[in-house]
């Protein structure tokens, strides 16, 4: 039986390792960026070891939500497995049974949940090839140093093809039973504060040069 609380208690940590993802690509592309425009303090020292963890943090945590081994509590495979054989429990029911007054897009009854779960399976088998790339890294290359294990070059849109996917499982199989949705964003917690100080940081010492220069030339 599948139970609103298990189905809370599902959804609250998934929800902690999206937003993990998701500050962790949006850290990636803004790294980039500043790089492609000739940032100089972003090329060397402690942002490409950053980069680096970044993205060890979204495999593993991709991980956590794809793999289906016993140990994955919160994949998103096994709780597509309870949802679609159920049953639920009374309080699930009670909710099916009130969305349907509603107008929003929500679930309404057990059958839009199969619905729901079976095209998921779908979306999931045509990211096989990215999936096992990111299961691979994680098993043989972060949590292991296994002797077949190699550094795979998983590309930024490849993992954001996952990510994407993942939001979109939590805020359908959570949010249209319980008409509750969440849109990651990453601003409180990225780099962009950090970024910009670096900015004034590197203006100021532009111009402390540039006026140095000026009266060295004066002089």
């Amino acid at each position: 039986m599948v139970t609103a609380i298990e189905l809370k208690e599902w959804s609250d940590g998934i929800w902690r390792i999206l937003v993990d993802i998701n500050i962790a690509l949006t850290n990636i592309r803004i790294i980039r960026v500043e790089r492609e425009n000739e940032m100089h303090s972003i090329k060397q020292g402690f942002f490409p070891m950053f980069e680096m963890q970044q993205r060890f943090i979204i495999v593993v945590q991709l991980a956590k939500v794809f793999s289906d081994k016993k140990g994955q509590r919160l994949n998103v495979i096994k709780i597509c497995n309870k949802l679609e054989c159920g049953p639920f429990d009374e309080e699930i029911k009670a909710m099916l049974d009130e969305n349907k007054a509603k107008l929003t897009d929500v679930f309404r009854s057990h059958e839009d949940v199969i619905v729901a779960v079976k095209g998921f399976r779908v979306n999931i088998e045509s990211k096989k090839e990215i999936l096992d790339k990111v299961l691979d890294m994680r098993d043989k290359v972060y949590a292991h140093s296994d002797k077949d294990g190699k550094f795979q070059a998983i590309d930024i849109l490849e993992l954001d093809k996952l990510n994407i996917l993942a939001q979109e499982m939590y805020n359908t199989l959570y949010g249209k039973i319980f008409d509750r949705y969440f849109f990651f964003r990453s601003e409180d917690w990225d780099l962009r504060w950090v970024i910009a100080q670096l900015k004034k940081m590197e203006e100021f010492r532009r111009q402390i040069t540039s006026s140095s220069t000026d009266l060295q030339g004066s002089a």
